[in-house]
């Protein structure tokens, strides 16, 4: 006989006796521990994952009742954040500690959006997560599109209330044949609605895309593009430019990117989704810089810049 059939039993003599709450304390304990891929227990898990978003503890999903990746990761916080043995699974007492309203809250994150096209949907972010401690990230990614419609998605991204905020825009554009005007005052119309929304913006120039044929008789758009991008470093608006040629092939006189990062010379693969986090983390977030750190140095460069 199984411990689930001995439980059951237990617990329907318990009944059986008239004291009710103790059957029932009998057959939740026995659901216990709770694992990711658990099956028949989706009411019990989602009022475990409700909880823990009330904790601050954050799911994409919501509670869903599922016990998935990202309810492992959440346990895994939850455990660590209130001392607990760290088991990846919700044992009884790691229950009771969660519904008691005596749990610690979740830490206060730092939030990052990504905001672009299928380079950002592509999900550079989650590499990035996995090197800035302390850090939750959004993606907003619009495969194919251009600057006109990932701005009219920029309060989307905005209404995650990020601290920073990464824009990688504009090739679509420019292989649509739009004018080095229309991409970049796009591209500014978002570098000044997400300063004002209170984000730090780290603008990222496009990328090494010039194996594509599409490219071919725009490569001087993208140039111009990437230096008007880089000369707004520093500005009121723009904290952080990021630079792509870490990315480039062995061959330095071609803005195509190495094929260890992509298989089709312009969306990076797995190594190059890793090393295009990598870059932006090094430059943008080394030693903790903040939008408020970022705003005092450029005060120091330039005491005459009054900055709102």
């Amino acid at each position: 006989m199984s411990i689930d059939q001995k439980i059951k039993i237990l617990s329907a003599q318990l009944s059986s006796m008239g004291l009710i709450k103790h059957a029932e304390e009998v057959m939740q304990a026995g659901q216990f521990p709770i694992s990711k891929g658990d099956k028949g227990k989706s009411d019990l898990i989602k009022s475990i994952q409700t909880k823990l978003l009330d904790l601050g503890y954050h799911m994409d999903a919501g509670a869903d009742g599922a016990f998935g990746n990202q309810t492992k990761e959440v346990v895994i916080e939850f455990q660590k954040q209130n001392g607990l043995e760290v088991t990846e699974s919700i044992s009884k007492n790691d229950y009771d500690l969660i519904m008691s309203g005596n749990a610690k809250k979740a830490p206060k994150k730092r939030i990052i959006v990504t905001l672009g096209d299928s380079i950002t949907a592509g999900g550079y972010a989650r590499d990035l997560k996995k090197i800035i401690p302390g850090s939750r990230t959004y993606t907003f990614g619009y495969g194919g599109k251009q600057t006109g419609f990932i701005l009219g998605k920029l309060d989307l991204a905005l209404a995650k209330k990020p601290d920073d905020i990464i824009i990688l825009a504009g090739v679509n554009d420019i292989a649509s044949q739009k004018s080095f005007s229309h991409v970049t005052g796009n591209l500014k119309k978002m570098y000044d609605k997400a300063h004002k929304a209170g984000a730090r913006v780290i603008a990222v120039k496009i990328l090494p895309w010039h194996a594509r044929k599409s490219s071919k008789g725009r490569e001087h758009v993208t140039e111009k593009v990437n230096e008007w991008i880089e000369a707004q470093e520093g500005t009121e608006q723009v904290s952080v430019v990021i630079e792509g040629k870490k990315m480039l092939s062995d061959d330095p006189s071609k803005y195509e990117m190495s094929k260890k990062y992509t298989g089709d010379g312009i969306h990076p693969n797995k190594a190059g989704k890793k090393r295009l986090a990598e870059i932006i983390a090094e430059k943008a977030f080394k030693d903790g810089t903040t939008k408020e750190k970022a705003l005092e140095e450029l005060g120091k460069e330039n005491s005459s810049l009054l900055i709102a």
